[in-house]
C-alpha cells in the first residue's frame, strides 16, 4: 500500500510538472501584438531618408545599399511603391532568402537587423510592406511584443480608408511609422525578400542653426505681438 501511494504521488507530480511546462511553452509562444504605430504618410517625412546608422541609430546586422543597386527581384528602395524613391539615398534590408553576400551591398542581408540603445521610440520608413516583414520589441533580453506587415496594412487601411491587399504576399505600399512603448531594442526580420527600411536624415549642424534662429525669430515676433496688445 505504501509503495502504491508513492507511485501515485510520483505520477501526480509528473503530471503537474508536465502541465506547468506546457503552460510555460504556450505562454512563450504567445507574443502580444504591439500597439499600432503613429502613421506619418506614404513618403519620406524629410528631404532625405537614409539607412538607420546614418540616421543616428545603433545598428548591427542586415545589409546596406543605395538606390542604384536595388533589384526588383530581391529588394526595393523605400519609396518605390509610392513613386518617391529619389528621397531615399541609402537603406537597410534583410531577408532569410537573400544571399549573405551581394555585390555592392555592405554587410550580410541574410541576417536580422538589430537596433539597440532605444529609449522607447523607433521611427522609420517601412518600404514595400510585405506580409512576412516582422519587427520584434525587446526590454533587455525579454521579447515583449511584435508587429508584422499584415498588422500595419490593417492599420493603414483603417486610417486612410485604403484597401491594400497582398499580391504574392506584398502589399505594394510604403509607410513612415513611429513606434513608442516600453522597449530598448528592436529586431527586424523577414521570411522572404525583403524587409527594406530607412529613416529621416539627421539635419546638418548648419541646418539646425538656421532652425534655431527661425524659432528665436518666431518667439520674438510672438512677444512683440503680445506687447502691442
Amino acid at each position: 500500500m505504501r509503495q502504491k501511494n508513492r507511485w501515485i504521488g510520483w505520477a501526480a507530480g509528473t503530471a503537474s510538472a508536465a502541465l506547468l511546462m506546457s503552460g510555460t511553452a504556450n505562454s512563450a509562444l504567445e507574443v502580444p501584438t504591439a500597439d499600432d504605430p503613429e502613421l506619418l504618410g506614404f513618403e519620406c517625412i524629410s528631404a532625405e531618408c537614409v539607412d538607420l546608422a546614418s540616421g543616428g541609430y545603433d545598428v548591427s546586422g542586415g545589409g546596406v545599399a543605395d538606390p542604384s543597386f536595388d533589384s526588383s527581384n530581391e529588394f526595393l528602395t523605400p519609396g518605390s511603391d509610392s513613386s518617391d524613391p529619389d528621397n531615399t539615398t541609402s537603406f537597410n534590408m534583410t531577408s532569410e532568402q537573400l544571399s549573405s553576400s551581394i555585390e555592392d551591398v555592405d554587410g550580410d542581408p541574410s541576417t536580422a537587423i538589430d537596433v539597440t540603445g532605444l529609449d522607447g521610440v523607433f521611427s522609420f520608413y517601412w518600404g514595400s510592406v510585405d506580409e512576412f516583414n516582422l519587427i520584434q520589441f525587446f526590454t533587455g533580453d525579454r521579447l515583449i511584443s511584435e508587429y508584422g506587415g499584415s498588422d500595419l496594412t490593417a492599420a493603414v487601411n483603417e486610417e486612410y480608408g485604403e484597401n491594400f491587399s497582398a499580391t504574392n504576399d506584398n502589399y505594394e505600399f510604403d509607410q513612415y511609422v513611429s513606434f513608442s512603448g516600453d522597449f530598448d531594442s528592436v529586431q527586424l526580420t523577414s521570411g522572404n525578400n525583403a524587409f527594406e527600411v530607412a529613416t529621416a536624415a539627421v539635419p546638418e549642424p548648419a541646418t539646425l542653426g538656421m532652425l534655431g534662429l527661425g524659432l528665436l525669430g518666431m518667439g520674438f515676433a510672438a512677444r512683440r505681438r503680445r506687447s502691442e496688445r
